[in-house]
């Protein structure tokens, strides 16, 4: 089955919302191209040192959503600590 482009772009859309929603501590754009988020807040030493990045860029908003799930399981496994 052949997706329209209107049908993507709605199903893009709802991809973009959906991870918004989820991950609301990073700013999250697509451009056609790369999915894209940024951490909302500057990045501390500790979020560094535990492999917390200030970007994320990935081909698809599945795999950036795959990605920033991992950055948040980062950032629970040090709890309070992370933003100090």
């Amino acid at each position: 089955m052949v997706e329209t482009v209107g049908a993507a772009y709605r199903r893009a859309v709802r991809l973009l919302e959906v991870l918004e929603s989820t991950y609301p501590g990073w700013a999250i754009a697509a451009d056609g191209e790369w999915w894209v988020a940024e951490l909302r807040q500057l990045r501390t030493q500790r979020m560094a040192e535990i492999g917390i990045v200030q970007y994320v860029r990935r081909k698809s908003g599945v795999s950036l959503g795959i990605a920033l799930q991992r950055q948040v399981e980062l950032l629970h496994s040090i709890g309070p600590a992370a933003f100090r």
